[in-house]
């Protein structure tokens, strides 16, 4: 029969005696040397390079481990995990398997239970009591640990908190005469028609996310608590503050409102057809010569987006935006504060200790933080009196991107916290000027997000059940009335028992059930 467990915080014994254990200093943890496997996904835009990224030199020179490192393209990453899993020969380090995979194959032995070792990582254990959700997020029971977190953002990393924006072309602007940026969705639709007219073979709002990641963007100006891709992990539902409940987002008018305008945009050809289906090099293509002006996507695109695209039309450039409001709206991006993904362990690995002593300097030791976001102080990055830092950029690695690509920084689940973590100001004047117009724009526009909701093993389980089958069936729905298949009078009830018949009603009532637990 299952456990029914909680996710439980420390005990105060176990705390008194993690927190009192002498630091392990990055030099004092060398011992003999040791190699660890480690294996991950390699993204196409940030290729796995073994002469130049940092974090081999630095395990072999602070804890004399030989990370052997094998990269999967990232379109055989899904297949490898389940593979190397199902077979049971894990490497050492298996990077960016979710915490719900941690939790299921753990306790069947697969994996590494981190808390039989949290006396080789003090670090770890100050960190969970400086963000207790860190301590939430990794405990299976109170005596086991498998999922370890990464990528966790933290209020002072704006370009991880205004993760998901909205941008457009500002030399096209100009040159339709178009100061500023749009305030209102009336004011957004007018800009995409004066595109659409001035150059009316494209398609000026074009698209490589999903709609879960447009929804994001523009539910705080719809004035609806939703994000169903930011890192609290409530997909769909909107959190009601005045109930203390999550509820139907069909039961939103302005929701209702927001397909009827997106219908009209592709109706009136200003939305791209291939909106919920392009992949990112198709949308790059478009993007870059000049096939549409207008998009959603991450915080650091109008700055690379910029640079690729100068390569093809001289003054290219893009600005980001805030996102319209209606009345009961407003005109901010979520804070996707919280964490973004974990890395497991092998149960079967040789050196336990010595694993836990890397993870302990390379995720939660300022030393570890700065070498993996930053890279190596005097070569890559420099600290300043005014307690900021400053990447150093060159022609050949002239933006943030080009950066994280050529030493490895930043990578996915390579790294835990950004520096503002451990006090420093993030702000980089060295960074471009588009980088940094983002940076200010968004730096005080931020809302917290919907309440975090973590799973017990057995609501996932539960979850698993109806979960890939709703996403998918949700996203339909959406695309079908906006591309006008479905009508939003006639339709609607009908929608919403299809929905329920999906499991968004069970994914509701499982949400506030965890969220009373």
């Amino acid at each position: 029969m299952k456990r029914s467990l909680r996710i439980l915080a420390l005990t105060l014994s176990v705390l008194l005696a993690a927190t009192m254990l002498p630091a392990i200093g990055l030099a004092d943890a060398a011992g003999e040397e040791v190699t660890l496997t480690l294996m991950f996904g390699e993204h196409a835009t940030e290729l796995y390079h073994e002469d130049t990224w940092v974090i081999i030199p630095w395990a072999k020179e602070h804890y004399n481990v030989n990370l052997a490192i094998t990269a999967i393209p990232s379109s055989d990453w899904s297949t490898k995990q389940s593979t190397v899993i199902a077979s049971g020969d894990i490497p050492d380090l298996l990077m960016g398997i979710g915490r719900d995979v941690a939790n299921e194959y753990g306790p069947k032995g697969l994996f590494l239970n981190l808390y039989n070792y949290m006396d080789q990582m003090p670090d770890m254990v100050d960190c969970m009591e400086k963000l207790p959700l860190l301590k939430d997020w990794m405990f299976y029971s109170e005596n086991e640990i498998y999922s370890q977190a990464t990528t966790i953002a933290t209020d002072g990393a704006v370009n991880m908190c205004a993760y998901y924006i909205m941008f457009a072309r500002r030399d096209i602007m100009d040159q339709l005469g178009i100061a500023d940026m749009p305030t209102t969705f009336e004011g957004l639709h007018d800009l995409l028609a004066a595109m659409k007219e001035a150059y009316p073979e494209t398609y000026p709002w074009i698209n490589r996310q999903k709609f879960d990641m447009i929804l994001n963007v523009f539910s705080p100006g719809l004035g609806i608590n939703v994000s169903p891709q930011a890192c609290n992990h409530t997909g769909y539902a909107v959190w009601n503050e005045d109930s203390q409940t999550f509820t139907s987002i069909m039961d939103e008018e302005n929701f209702k409102w927001f397909l009827g305008w997106m219908k009209q945009l592709y109706a009136e050809g200003l939305l791209d057809p291939n909106y919920a289906v392009d992949d990112t090099s198709t949308w790059q293509d478009k993007l870059d010569n000049s096939q549409g002006f207008y998009s959603v996507d991450y915080f650091s695109r109008p700055d690379t987006m910029t640079g690729s695209g100068r390569q093809v039309t001289e003054g290219f450039e893009l600005e980001a935006m805030l996102p319209p409001a209606l009345e009961d709206g407003q005109a901010k991006v979520y804070a996707n504060v919280g964490i973004g993904g974990s890395n497991v362990f092998s149960a079967k690995c040789a050196n336990p200790e010595r694993l836990a002593q890397l993870l302990n300097g390379w995720y939660y030791t300022e030393e570890g933080c700065l070498a993996t976001t930053y890279g190596i102080e005097g070569e890559t990055y420099f600290k300043n009196d005014d307690n900021t830092l400053s990447k150093v950029y060159s022609d050949e690695v002239p933006t943030s991107l080009d950066f994280d690509a050529a030493y490895g920084c930043n990578y996915l689940t390579f790294y835990a916290f950004k520096p503002d973590f451990f006090g420093y100001d993030l702000y980089d004047v060295n960074q471009s000027d588009v980088y940094n117009k983002t940076w200010n724009l968004f730096k005080d526009e931020m809302i917290d997000l919907p309440p975090t909701i973590l799973f017990t093993p057995d609501e996932q389980e539960e979850y698993a059940d109806f979960g890939a089958d709703l996403t998918t069936t949700l996203r339909n729905v959406f695309n079908e009335f906006i591309i006008g298949r479905r009508d939003l009078e006639a339709d609607w009830e009908d929608a919403i028992e299809e929905l329920d018949d999906a499991g968004y009603s069970d994914y509701l009532e499982l949400l506030n059930a965890a969220y009373n637990r």
